[in-house]
């Protein structure tokens, strides 16, 4: 609207002879040049309704498939992408996952879930943000995690412990 706007301003002044041809020409090249700037910027943040409902779709598929199985198949760098995508956070404690907190769209398909009566749901052991508690194994052999402790190892996505 504004460029439109620009653009009759500019034509106006052509009009009443305010503005030179050549000024009228650069100007036109420069509200041109931004007009497609913005027409592909608008294409190319526009969604469609197919791309939204396919990838809801394969979020869907994802969380009804058997993860367990994808993942051992996976190698590491595949389980890594998975855990990217998935969660926002894993928590280990000896080796076990203890925690985790789903990422989006995840956590909000896991809230509906949860909230819808019909589905199974194990709601008890969520905390919001859609994260699961279970508790540390009792035999294990490592500290208990503590917030700022020590940095993760390699191949973790954070540099400090946050449990």
């Amino acid at each position: 609207m504004q460029l439109e706007e620009q653009e009759r301003k500019l034509l106006q002044m052509h009009y009443e002879e305010r503005i030179s041809g050549e000024l009228f020409d650069e100007e036109q090249t420069r509200i041109r040049t931004r007009r497609q700037d913005a027409e592909a910027l608008v294409a190319r943040l526009s969604i469609s309704y197919d791309d939204i409902t396919a990838t809801l779709d394969l979020a869907l598929k994802i969380l009804a498939d058997d993860l367990q199985d994808l993942y051992r198949r996976g190698d590491d760098t595949v389980r890594r992408l998975i855990n990217q995508a998935i969660f926002n956070a894993l928590f280990v404690c000896d080796e076990a996952i203890t925690d985790t907190e789903l990422a989006e769209p995840f956590a909000a398909l896991r809230a509906l879930q949860d909230a819808e009566p019909r589905l199974p749901s194990s709601a008890s052991d969520v905390r919001p943000g859609g994260r699961r508690r279970q508790r540390c194994p009792k035999d294990a052999k490592g500290p208990r995690p503590v917030r700022g402790q020590e940095p993760f190892r390699v191949g973790s996505i954070a540099n400090i412990w946050c449990g």
